[in-house]
């Protein structure tokens, strides 16, 4: 018996609940991924989430994708689906984005590696990661912003 012949289709939609924007640098990322990353729902405010947010050439919003929920003290997402959202959405580039529930945005040694691994997965694809932004209780850091900064080593 043979397989079954199977068509593969990726379609792009208008996404009309997604309000437009431009996003030129961390404050303006952070500002439109607030609401995603924190969300409406109060009682999953101890949860830390990570999404991704695609831009065109032009750095306009795309999209924006949930990669993952986790506990109070964080969440793992793989870069392989980074970079396969990525190329779907017809990203130019993108941006990572979670949150620390403790409300200090410092990042530790996993969120730095993260951070190495998606951007060389990225580079294959020839997409570029924009920034990865931590947001905490009204502040953020931005990678990009502070690439000198000596990253601290968690102690786990």
């Amino acid at each position: 018996m043979s397989p079954r012949p199977y068509r593969l289709r990726l379609v792009r939609e208008q996404d009309d609940s997604l309000p437009a924007a431009q996003i030129n640098n961390a404050a303006q990322a952070a500002a439109y991924l607030k609401d995603h990353v924190f969300g409406t729902n109060p009682e999953d405010s101890w949860r830390e989430k990570a999404f991704l947010l695609t831009l065109d050439s032009e750095r306009n919003v795309c999209g924006v994708f949930h990669l993952s929920s986790g506990g109070f003290s964080g969440t793992d997402f793989d870069p392989y689906l980074v970079t396969l959202i990525s190329v779907n959405a017809g990203a130019h580039s993108v941006i990572l984005a979670h949150n620390h529930p403790s409300g200090r945005p410092t990042p530790g040694s996993g969120d730095l590696e993260m951070t190495e691994h998606c951007k060389r997965y990225l580079n294959a694809v020839t997409t570029s990661l924009m920034d990865h932004i931590i947001l905490g209780e009204n502040t953020f850091f931005s990678f990009s912003e502070n690439r000198e900064t000596k990253y601290p080593r968690s102690n786990a």
